[in-house]
């Protein structure tokens, strides 16, 4: 298990309404994967969702997951690394208030991923990565998830409170194209720009703008 710093300031990327006031809602969620590559989500009667929920009051966000990975599936957590956070502002109507869902997600490993238990009236499924992110309900998850494929992935950075962004070429990481993003409250700052060409730089660079001037 790593050690880590939550990030405070996370891409937003969706709000159901830009007139609504949204209330702050912190949580950690768990990206479990089968030995076939396929992840887990949780289908409740709302929609699906990456398995966790939200923090309760004196917890840290380690002790989130591992409780609501317990409630949720009833399977104990042995091994996570935090991987990205980011926001997605919309209704619940499971608790009827409007929620900023602050998402913190983390990749994590159970003890056993056979005998899962859902809660009443949830159901469980592992499905391809692809799946899920067209299934899934919120915008963050989605986003989160994708960081596992596609051209551009993002990882924690982990020497500063931010996020390294790069290319990638036939499947692999590409430590010649990147840009090294630090965050803090008040925005994000571009700390490092390498690329093979102006180009390649130029298109990392407007994704992370596109991406945090959401927020």
């Amino acid at each position: 298990m790593n050690s880590f710093v939550p990030l405070s300031f996370r891409p937003l990327l969706y709000v159901a309404d830009q007139k609504q006031q949204y209330q702050s809602r912190p949580g950690a969620y768990g990206l479990i994967f089968d030995p076939q590559r396929k992840v887990l989500v949780v289908e409740e009667d709302s929609g699906f969702f990456l398995p966790g929920g939200g923090q309760d009051p004196g917890e840290d966000l380690t002790e989130t997951l591992i409780r609501e990975i317990r409630e949720e599936l009833g399977a104990s957590v042995t091994e996570f690394n935090y991987l990205l956070a980011a926001d997605d502002c919309r209704y619940s109507p499971v608790y009827q208030r409007h929620f900023r869902i602050e998402g913190h997600y983390f990749l994590t490993r159970l003890e056993n991923i056979h005998n899962l238990t859902p809660e009443p009236g949830a159901r469980l499924h592992w499905v391809e990565v692809e799946e899920a992110i067209s299934c899934l309900n919120r915008y963050n998850e989605k986003w989160q998830l994708g960081q596992f494929h596609g051209e551009i992935q993002i990882f924690p950075g982990y020497s500063t409170n931010g996020y390294v962004f790069c290319l990638m070429h036939n499947g692999q990481y590409d430590d010649k194209n990147l840009v090294r993003v630090a965050l803090n409250e008040h925005g994000f700052q571009i700390l490092e720009k390498n690329g093979t060409s102006t180009a390649n730089v130029d298109r990392l660079v407007t994704y992370v703008h596109q991406l945090f001037l959401k927020s």
